[in-house]
């Protein structure tokens, strides 16, 4: 109890030293709040990311794309089974989009993505 009353009278006449340990709280939970919102922010961009893009992605080459799509997918729930969730077929092509602003004409590189948009929303 006494270290209590020697620190309470040390601080009571020196006001630096008691402003100095407020800053020094009012810093460390200045921090442990910013770590928590920053946590809780990369926990919503990953859980946002993941819904949009896919775990694993199968590319052609072939500018023609895969042959049949949809017996690579069965096979692949054949080998796999019931651990994949869901697959729909893509396609990424480079494209240029081109658009007015004002008087000028704009163009822009883009890559055009398509969807089946039957089992894009699995």
């Amino acid at each position: 109890m006494y270290k209590f009353l020697l620190c309470w009278r040390y601080l009571r006449t020196r006001y630096i030293a008691l402003v100095s340990i407020l800053s020094v709280t009012l810093g460390v939970a200045t921090m442990i709040v910013v770590n928590s919102v920053m946590s809780g922010f990369v926990v919503e961009m990953h859980q946002r990311l993941h819904g949009i893009l896919s775990d694993v992605v199968l590319e052609s080459h072939d500018l023609n794309g895969f042959a049949n799509a949809g017996w690579h997918m069965d096979e692949i729930r054949r080998v796999v089974g019931d651990d994949v969730e869901a697959m729909t077929p893509t396609v990424i092509v480079p494209a240029m989009l081109t658009f007015q602003n004002g008087s000028q004409w704009i163009s822009k590189p883009i890559q055009l993505i398509g969807i089946d948009p039957a089992t894009q929303a699995r």
